[in-house]
């Protein structure tokens, strides 16, 4: 279909704007059929989208990684996802076969658009070729995700980095304008620079400085070279508690599982360790680069 067609070669765009990036293609199934069927269905689609992108994209063969996942990894909610019944599944819900399960009775347009989330293609960065690795010693965290679920006809562009302040390594000034760098390869991009508080003082207050910070940060960027007519900013405070991508350990070697939100009812917890406290409050104190629109 036409909106398929779109999507891939919007893809393609990000491939040729990255051109030292490695990308794996990695396709997910819902939980119907055996684990080992899913396992060879995805693996075979991944191949499929490899070989389209080599011989009708004209994409490099050598930065593209096909993986078929199956059914092991459902979907996590980074946002709340209205059902076709107007039910609200809030963000940080792992769509499992048994989560899934529970709307079969009452609701099969609801079951079915619920497997539907988890039948999906993600394109993410695994690695970068030599001119490019100075981008991966000062990133914490370094992901590409554009969601394509199910029906393939939209396509909806997710984070393109999300790095923590306190967890650059290397010197600051490289790690700007590696940024920078970046941004301004991708010229058919448009980005948010997103900004967020832990918990501690007002609502108010929190959503004034994370607005301050990120104004700031599109004033550097723009300062150092970056695209300004590509860049936004916009502060959200203490609304948007981080969603953990993977486990994290705490000092006392509590481990925390992917998939947790660390609102600030669940930091309170850990309010009797004051290393434990501070770690999770730290986690929500970050800013984000995304990608809001790809130009046509």
């Amino acid at each position: 279909m036409p909106e398929s067609k779109a999507c891939l070669d919007s893809i393609q765009k990000i491939f040729d704007s990255l051109q030292y990036c490695i990308f794996e293609i990695a396709v997910h199934t819902d939980s119907r059929g055996t684990p080992e069927f899913n396992d060879d269905i995805s693996q075979r689609r991944a191949d499929q989208l490899m070989r389209y992108f080599i011989y009708y994209e004209s994409a490099d063969s050598g930065r593209l990684i096909p993986k078929g996942y199956g059914e092991s990894a459902p979907v996590l909610l980074r946002q709340d996802l209205m059902l076709p019944d107007s039910t609200i599944v809030p963000k940080g819900i792992m769509l499992t076969e048994n989560f899934i399960s529970s709307y079969k009775e009452p609701d099969m347009e609801v079951y079915e658009f619920l497997h539907r989330q988890n039948r999906r293609i993600e394109f993410k960065i695994t690695g970068f070729t030599e001119p490019y690795n100075s981008i991966k010693d000062c990133m914490s965290f370094c992901n590409i995700d554009f969601s394509h679920p199910g029906t393939g006809q939209y396509f909806i562009p997710g984070h393109l980095y999300h790095f923590l302040f306190e967890s650059l390594s290397g010197e600051p000034d490289q790690c700007m304008d590696s940024i920078i760098n970046c941004i301004n390869r991708m010229s058919d991009v448009v980005f948010e620079i997103a900004t967020f508080t832990d918990s501690r003082n007002t609502a108010e207050y929190n959503l004034t400085l994370s607005s301050r910070l990120a104004q700031q940060q599109r004033n550097t960027f723009i300062e150092r070279g970056a695209d300004s007519t590509r860049l936004t900013a916009k502060g959200y405070g203490e609304s948007s508690p981080r969603i953990l991508e993977h486990d994290i350990e705490l000092p006392d070697g509590t481990i925390v599982p992917k998939g947790t939100e660390l609102t600030e009812e669940f930091i309170l917890r850990y309010k009797a360790d004051q290393s434990n406290f501070e770690v999770l409050h730290q986690l929500n104190r970050r800013l984000e680069i995304r990608v809001v629109a790809v130009r046509d």
